[in-house]
């Protein structure tokens, strides 16, 4: 999946976000520079894939 890096980040909410698609998201809303808001159940995977998102999301 490929976003468009924007002017302004967006704010994007991303349930899910330590397996599958949600972690997918996670790594390209990361990568197009915007603002993450992650929701999982375990916090340990949680820390899983903020490590892996790319270092421009905010």
């Amino acid at each position: 999946m490929t976003i468009p890096a924007r002017s302004q980040p967006r704010t994007v909410v991303i349930t899910g976000a330590t397996t599958g698609a949600g972690r997918a998201c996670v790594r390209a809303c990361a990568t197009g520079g915007d603002r993450l808001v992650l929701v999982a159940r375990g916090a340990a995977a949680l820390l899983g894939a903020t490590a892996g998102a790319p270092a421009r999301g905010r």
